[in-house]
């Protein structure tokens, strides 16, 4: 599949919060929306409605991806969590303390290592609780992927 494939796929699956998504699905989702968003910025009220459409996706995104590696979806509310727990700690920070400066960029940190294990971690090859692995992946035997003999049997 090309990069195009797999955004094209992530964005006709927004509202799938079933089945599996692969490394490169969720690498090339978050590329392409933070590019996109970035690019799009000077378009001010326009650009409030792409961001819930693009966090919709995220979230279906992200969930599809803890499929992959064989852990429930709401492992996603971790990122809520730490979001809230890094305000409740910025609230209860001393203003002069050591720890008030840190409390913005705690929050941003976290959620980007989140992310980084569940982005960059790898997925289970086989059928897991959550079904076969999108896209197909070779078997362990060293043939082709379901995907290929589908376009053979077209061929």
């Amino acid at each position: 599949m090309t990069r195009l494939d797999y955004i094209a796929h992530t964005i006709t699956h927004a509202l799938d919060f079933k089945g599996r998504a692969s490394r490169a699905e969720f690498a090339y989702w978050y590329g392409f929306s933070t590019v996109t968003l970035s690019i799009l910025a000077p378009l001010g009220s326009l650009l409030i409605f792409l961001w819930i459409i693009a966090m919709v996706i995220n979230v279906s995104v992200t969930v599809r991806r803890l499929h992959d590696i064989n852990l429930s979806g709401k492992t996603a509310l971790i990122i809520p969590g730490i979001i809230l727990g890094s305000l409740l700690v910025s609230e209860f920070a001393s203003p002069y303390g050591s720890l008030a400066a840190f409390s913005p960029i705690i929050p941003i940190v976290a959620v980007l290592i989140f992310l980084f294990l569940i982005g960059f971690g790898p997925g289970n090859d086989e059928t897991n609780d959550y079904g076969d692995p999108f896209p197909p992946r070779e078997d362990q035997a060293g043939g082709s992927t379901a995907l290929e003999e589908g376009t053979k049997a077209q061929a």
